[in-house]
């Protein structure tokens, strides 16, 4: 074989690997050079431009695109269409037919055809090439010719099957190449169901998620109210302790608010529900508006702050409540690890085609081992200085999955011992599409 032709095959393993797939076995790479003069063939077969590559270059480019065709997108329907169209076409077939087993419940598993009218559901060769699991191939019992059956398996089991009806036999080579396409088949067929089975279980946390903190809401809701009235004196004077005590318990309550929030939002995300409300804003006015509501927890550490925002600006079309929301969680990140009487700078300046926002402080900083997943769902450092801040490891996932909807980015940058710096940039038109950010992502 020339090394032309081994470094298009080698070229081919890579783009399957690329597209998600294993790297191909011994005993794949053996059936795909049995499959070359198949498709040799077959591309001789179709009209070539007087300049058209070598046979079995255009032969490895037809199982690239075969794989293509499969991975373009994750729907049964689509699966079937593209096997049944490969079949037809590669086998020069009179007719062709994909069946596969739908599971009816308590009436057991059944086999239904695409397209639909195979009436030859329990004839041979069908039922033996379903319980041997090799092809069969046999006359036709309707028309003159051959008919070929090729299972399509998964784990060592049948999925279903491809049915061919021809005027004449089908070579060794042709079956080879059948089973290649099957065996596609049924790995699409399972990404599918993987696909769904995914979806399903997202699907359900958001349900349970939902439950959860609507139940929840309505007790702390009830329990806030109740200290605060406690604390304006509505029922009696309260000593210094007990002061203390209603802070407590109002401070804890306010946690488990958080928590609630974050979760919802990141159910709703999930799921596609979490809707944007997008509006012309004037983001030195929100930055303004969240420091004063910011201001209790720089009071309460004696934080030097500052603000630096040009009195240029530009107004940028996003979500006023989501921005606050996202400037909240950084500047309260921010007071959370720096310590008494450190240093806080909030920043907003016109960058590109957006505006670019910083919160920076000069606090304890993030180990290096902790930056790779300080964005992840729940991460808290093991750093027992960090530890001693209460917290769910949220605040910052969510952040960043707010940014992402509202069409920017966001990162950071920090040194341990010397303070971070958190970042996020916002384009002044808003995402590309309004609809699709607002529904739950970018697509």
């Amino acid at each position: 074989m020339s090394n032309n032709f081994d470094d298009k095959f080698n070229a081919v393993q890579s783009t399957l690997r690329e597209l998600g797939r294993q790297p191909l076995s011994l005993e794949d790479q053996e059936m795909l050079h049995g499959l070359l003069d198949e498709l040799d063939g077959y591309v001789h077969r179709q009209p070539r431009a007087p300049e058209a590559p070598a046979p079995r270059v255009e032969a490895l480019e037809l199982l690239a695109r075969l794989d293509q065709d499969f991975n373009h997108r994750l729907e049964p329907e689509r699966v079937v269409e593209i096997a049944h169209r490969w079949a037809l076409e590669a086998s020069a077939a009179d007719q062709a037919w994909v069946l596969l087993y739908r599971n009816d419940g308590e009436a057991g598993c059944r086999l239904e055809s695409f397209p639909a009218g195979f009436v030859d559901l329990e004839a041979p060769p069908v039922r033996v090439a379903l319980n041997d699991l090799v092809p069969q191939q046999a006359d036709n019992p309707l028309n003159p010719g051959c008919r070929l059956v090729v299972p399509i398996l998964y784990n060592g089991g049948p999925l279903g099957a491809v049915v061919l009806d021809r005027g004449e036999g089908f070579s060794a080579a042709e079956i080879r190449f059948l089973g290649y396409l099957c065996s596609r088949t049924a790995a699409a067929l399972e990404n599918v169901r993987l696909s769904q089975a995914v979806q399903d279980a997202i699907l359900a946390k958001s349900r349970f998620v939902s439950v959860v903190t609507h139940e929840l809401r309505v007790p702390m809701t009830s329990i806030k109210g109740y200290a605060d009235l406690l604390r304006q004196g509505m029922v009696g004077s309260l000593t210094e302790q007990q002061t203390d005590f209603i802070d407590i318990i109002r401070n804890n309550v306010e946690r488990m608010s958080n928590l609630v929030s974050n979760m919802s939002d990141i159910s709703r995300a999930e799921t596609g529900r979490l809707r944007l409300e997008f509006s012309t804003v004037s983001p030195g006015n929100l930055v303004e508006d969240t420091l004063t509501n910011q201001r209790d927890k720089f009071e309460e550490k004696e934080h030097q702050f500052t603000l630096e925002i040009p009195a240029d600006l530009p107004e940028i079309r996003t979500d006023p409540n989501r921005l606050a929301q996202v400037l909240a969680n950084l500047i309260s990140n921010a007071c959370s690890y720096t310590p008494v009487g450190g240093e806080i700078q909030v920043r907003a300046a016109g960058e590109g085609d957006g505006v670019r926002f910083e919160v920076v402080d000069n606090g304890i900083g993030i180990r290096p081992e902790d930056q790779a997943r300080l964005f992840t769902q729940f991460f808290r450092s093991d750093d027992p200085v960090v530890r001693e801040e209460p917290g769910w490891g949220l605040s910052l996932n969510v952040s960043k999955l707010l940014v992402g909807l509202m069409g920017g980015e966001m990162g950071f940058s920090s040194t341990p011992g010397s303070g971070s710096t958190f970042w996020f940039w916002l384009p002044i038109e808003g995402p590309r599409s309004e609809d699709n950010h607002s529904a739950g992502g970018k697509k």
